[in-house]
């Protein structure tokens, strides 16, 4: 291995030669390739929705479309406005309602069939107004309007209209609050159902076999003989600029003088959120620079030199260029988790940088000429940024070992952020610091001795270092190791707990939505229910119809302090029985037999057929129930959702006692939203066991023992079990964003590690001094590892201030892990080697080592 390494640091000695060589070369391409990079970043695309997080043939999804082929989308914008004048049935909130209503509905009129806007993408409109209410006529049912004709003038007509509401179950929290302040307009949209027009699955065996999955999955099944006679629907995935456009094209509407002097609007859905999921991504972009411009003026005064401080930058911001257009290329989405790699790919290329020239300027500032200098610059750093480089694409790489789609694209894309940021510190640095570097411009006896203040003082610091570990080694050690069982006991009380509401800042109007909505109307999340009994026209059988109803009613019983609301074709069946009795509330119940039942769908479907298809398929086979939830954490959602399925299941057996075909399957925004929590739960176990055992192998090679591999691989742990550890202790639950900080942190921490232990073997190897040979290492080294940790920590630190909790979650506890790893580097790695006398196998007689305490 010693003879391998020593291999690669002569090629990295004479890579600055060698690139001369070929230097117009280098530049064409790297030019010719940054400005095609660059133009793919214009085509660069950003995935907001859920359905996003999975791949096109996971269970979850598969389940998601077959839901959507039946139904529709109910990826709706509900917009629920308050009153100004405090009531909901006055005359002027009820011609707000029906004036947005109508002026929607003649833009959606207008539109050609190669109109861009975004309104065709709603279906249907349904306010207060214009709720459908069932009338009856004899034997004949009629669906009407809750207000026909004009607005009424008179309090006494609006009171008459208020009354009618009130018989209508459905109407509360759907349509208006109960105490008349806020009301609701469903704008519902096609959204996530609109149908592909190329087939790209695989009918019969392969659809089995996703069903098969499905079910292990969620506790879901299809009916087989749908699965063997039809492919599976694909649609076309919902863009982000889908949901801004149709919203801004709402908000144009409904902000007019003669809707918003009446009416304070409170939109909640994909649509309602998805410009501050936007506002989100700016504020990151805005920290990321931010995070770059401090980097700069961190090295400006570190280097004190203004060429090296460029092209540190330049090389840095050119990675996240070449990233970005790559992936574009690639065809991967961009997603929040993006600028988080953005930031990543800043701090860890900058560390590359840092070192490099560190180790530049030291011999350029002792005498040393630009190309002489160059030369022991890349021998002495170029192994050790190829290793941390290696490990830190490694750790990154476990990341997209997970189903989830943004977290792979993630691993994946910060993978190669890094990779591109190690060829250009290799390749291309040279030639930048050839036209304009420290030594290239400046004489040689300018450049001595040009040492700045901060460099003074860290020297100073790290002189004192060694002594310090020197005194007492074991207890340094002690006292590591106790921060380590304290990380530990803290991680387990940790818990995972994704909130949809925690990326937004506690004052955004989101909250407030969101707040207005689950305490005044139907709640801001949903799920659905799908049933297929596997034959046709069971739901005319009262035993099914009753069977639904008592599993709504367990529901709201037993889970009321989260769930609103339920629907399903239950509520028709009862409402079109009441009606037909004169509006007997005693009638508001099912029939007792099947031919009534039949008898009383077929007037309904009679009356208002759209209705009756949102809730049961057009043969009554298939069928919903759609629950409404209030907004909480995804650890209250998983623990709820554990106990409907044995509802479910309970349910399922009962009808199965007549049809034996009868499958349920849970699925919707929130099914999906606690799937993907579960699978971020395994995969962060996993990638972070991963990251740390292909790590310690790498370093175990590298350093050619194991001693040197434990050594290496310990002082890493604590810096990534530290954000779990103070997490469980100040309470602060992991979500999507905190749960991915470990892998990263293993990936950055390592690299000061692997510098430190670099430098000191090839310093212990010379003359089997351990002593002499870390104060070297301390001396050289520590310091580029001390501006190193300064600079992420910084840059990490600088997402401390985003508005988003996980973000910032994300910032300190990246910084406090970056700023924990350097002290373990400096005491920690030190106190280890004096005290187990590692020496890397050195045969030669080593100096006596002082003993420990």
């Amino acid at each position: 291995m010693n003879a391998v390494l020593d291999a690669l640091a002569q090629y990295f000695e004479r890579v600055p030669d060698q690139v001369r060589k070929v230097k117009y070369l280098i530049w064409a391409v790297f030019i010719l390739l940054t400005v095609g990079f660059f133009y793919a970043m214009g085509k660069a695309t950003f995935d907001m929705t859920v359905e996003g997080w999975f791949e096109k043939d996971d269970p979850a999804i598969v389940a998601f479309d077959w839901f959507h082929d039946q139904f529709g989308s109910e990826d709706h914008l509900y917009l629920v406005y308050k009153a100004k004048d405090g009531d909901v049935f006055s005359e002027q909130s009820l011609a707000a309602v029906r004036g947005i209503r109508e002026t929607l509905q003649a833009k959606i009129a207008e539109l050609g069939p190669n109109d861009e806007s975004k309104l065709a993408h709603i279906v249907e409109i349904t306010t207060l107004e214009n709720a459908s209410v069932l009338t009856a006529k004899g034997d004949t049912l009629y669906s009407t309007d809750l207000v026909e004709g004009p607005i009424p003038t008179s309090a006494e007509a609006r009171d008459r209209v208020y009354a009618i509401a009130q018989t209508q179950k459905e109407f509360p929290q759907l349509y208006y609050s109960k105490d008349r302040q806020y009301g609701g307009i469903m704008i519902e949209t096609d959204f996530g159902a609109i149908r592909q027009t190329t087939k790209d699955t695989q009918p019969s065996s392969d659809a089995a076999d996703v069903a098969a999955e499905t079910a292990d999955a969620f506790d879901m099944a299809f009916d087989s003989e749908l699965v063997e006679n039809l492919e599976r629907p694909s649609f076309k995935p919902t863009e982000i600029t889908d949901y801004l456009g149709l919203m801004a094209e709402v908000k144009t509407i409904i902000n007019q003088p003669q809707f918003s002097d009446h009416l304070e609007y409170h939109p909640v859905g994909n649509t309602g959120t998805m410009e501050y999921n936007l506002e989100m991504l700016k504020e990151m972009g805005a920290l990321n620079v931010g995070a770059m411009l401090l980097i700069a003026l961190l090295l400006a005064i570190l280097f004190r030199s203004i060429s090296a401080t460029v092209w540190s930058i330049v090389i840095v911001v050119l990675s996240v260029f070449w990233t970005i257009g790559i992936i574009s290329l690639l065809g991967m989405a961009m997603t929040s988790f993006s600028m988080i790699t953005i930031m990543l790919i800043l701090t860890i290329g900058v560390a590359n940088a840092i070192h490099i020239m560190s180790s530049y300027l030291i011999y350029v500032r002792h005498g040393e000429n630009h190309q002489q200098a160059l030369r022991k610059a890349y021998r002495k750093t170029g192994v050790a940024c190829l290793l941390t480089s290696v490990t830190t694409m490694v750790a990154m790489l476990a990341l997209a070992t997970t189903a989830m789609v943004p977290v792979k694209i993630f691993g994946f894309m910060s993978a190669l952020g890094v990779g591109i940021t190690f060829i250009f510190a290799l390749y291309l640095l040279p030639l930048m610091l050839d036209l304009w570097g420290p030594a290239k411009w400046q004489g040689k006896q300018k450049a001595q001795g040009q040492v700045g203040f901060f460099t003074r003082v860290a020297q100073q610091k790290l002189g004192g270092v060694l002594p310090l570990v020197e005194r007492s080694p074991k207890t340094i050690i002690a006292v590591f190791l106790l921060v380590f069982i304290w990380c530990l006991a803290g991680s387990t009380k940790t818990v995972v707990d994704t909130n949809p509401l925690g990326q937004f800042p506690p004052d955004s109007p989101v909250r407030e939505s969101f707040r207005i909505v689950d305490e005044k109307m139907m709640g801001t999340q949903s799920m659905e229910v799908y049933m297929d009994m596997g034959a046709i026209d069971a739901f005319h059988d009262p035993f099914v119809l009753n069977e639904i109803d008592q599993l709504q009613q367990t529901f709201k019983r037993k889970y009321g302090h989260i769930v609103v609301r339920t629907t399903s074709i239950v509520e028709i069946v009862k409402n079109a029985n009441k009606t037909l009795h004169g509006e007997n509330e005693q009638m508001y119940g099912l029939p007792e037999s099947k031919s009534a039942t039949s008898q009383t769908l077929f007037l309904f479907n009679n009356a208002d057929s759209k209705t009756r298809s949102k809730q049961v398929s057009d043969n009554y086979d298939k069928a919903h129930i759609a629950i409404r939830f209030k907004n909480a954490g995804s650890s209250e959602y998983v623990k709820v959702f554990e106990q409907m399925k044995g509802d479910i299941n309970q349910s399922l057996a009962r009808l199965k006692t007549k049809y034996p075909n009868a499958q349920i399957s849970i699925t919707g925004m929130l099914t999906l939203m606690m799937q993907g929590a579960e699978y971020l739960t395994h995969a962060q176990l996993q990638s972070f066991a991963l990251a740390l055992v292909f790590v310690s192998v790498l370093l175990l090679l590298y350093f050619g023992s194991l001693k040197a591999g434990a050594i290496s691989v310990l002082p890493n742990i604590i810096p990534a079990v530290l954000a779990f550890g103070i997490l469980g202790w100040i309470g602060v639950p992991l979500d999507f964003n905190t749960m991915m900080i470990a892998p990263v942190i293993i990936g950055i921490a390592v690299d000061d590690t692997v510098h430190f232990l670099t430098h000191y073997k090839n310093q212990v190897q010379q003359d089997g001094d351990i002593r002499r040979a870390l104060e070297t290492t301390i001396k050289e080294t520590g310091q580029a590892i001390v501006f190193t940790s300064i600079v992420l920590g910084v840059g990490f630190g600088l997402l401390g201030f985003s508005s988003s909790a996980g973000t910032a979650n994300v910032g300190i506890l990246g910084a406090s892990a970056i700023f924990m790893g350097l002290l373990n580097d400096l005491f920690f790695l030190p106190a280890m080697i004096l005290l187990f006398k590692l020496d890397f196998n050195r045969q030669t007689q080593a100096q006596t080592v002082p003993s420990a305490e």
